[in-house]
């Protein structure tokens, strides 16, 4: 398993943007780096009420989230 691989799981089966500095600053530790960056791309769903039933419903998009870090 990758070290980068190895961090990720660490940190549970989420990732929230609450814990991407976190995330990053065990990427700078355990590659021994003075700064870290991660990119996230995710498809991206609606949630819309439909006769009080909520469906999430594609619309076809990707979203990205880009996030960097430097040694504390």
């Amino acid at each position: 398993m990758s070290r980068f691989i190895e961090v990720l799981n660490a940190h549970g089966s989420v990732i929230h943007v609450e814990n991407i500095g976190d995330i990053l600053h065990s990427l700078q530790k355990k590659l021994n780096a003075v700064t870290s960056h991660i990119e996230i791309e995710f498809p991206y769903f609606m949630s819309k009420n439909i006769t009080g039933v909520a469906r999430g419903k594609p619309d076809g998009l990707r979203r990205a989230f880009d996030a960097s870090g430097v040694r504390r």
